[in-house]
């Protein structure tokens, strides 16, 4: 019986010294970063690819982003790097809520393709110029 009260006295003062944090989806909606779209012009296949990156760091005007790159003739789906420059955003001139999410950064791209399993060892090499065209922020 003493062993008993013992446990349960314990399991009180745990539950009393314990706190939680409030949880809030926007609060955890911010954190992710800002999905882009836009188009590629590919300077190896000579055809325009789709886009899709995350924003890692920002300085001055000019974004570093990652992402991916959508397939071509001779290259395949490519994991690429983006460096790209805020040259207008319409959300300084437009309030509309589908126009704010509109930008145009043009920059460059590179990576390498090869992402399916059946083809991983093969190395294909793509850069060009890229113009982000949407900025979708949680």
């Amino acid at each position: 019986m003493r062993k008993l009260l013992l446990a349960v006295v314990f399991l009180g003062m745990t539950v009393c010294v314990a706190s939680a944090e409030s949880l809030s989806v926007t609060d955890t909606l911010k954190k992710i970063p800002a999905l882009k779209a836009g188009v590629g012009y590919s300077l190896i296949d000579n055809k325009i690819n789709a886009l899709s990156t995350v924003e890692l760091a920002r300085w001055k005007g000019i974004t570093l982003e990652a992402g991916i790159a959508g397939d071509a003739d001779s290259t395949d789906w490519k994991a690429i790097g983006v460096i790209s420059y805020d040259l207008l955003k319409l959300k300084n001139y437009v309030d509309l809520p589908i126009l704010n999410l509109i930008e145009f950064q043009p920059g460059l791209y590179a990576g390498a393709g090869g992402l399916n399993l059946h083809r991983i060892m093969e190395s294909e090499i793509d850069a060009g110029v890229s113009l982000t065209l949407v900025n979708i922020k949680w």
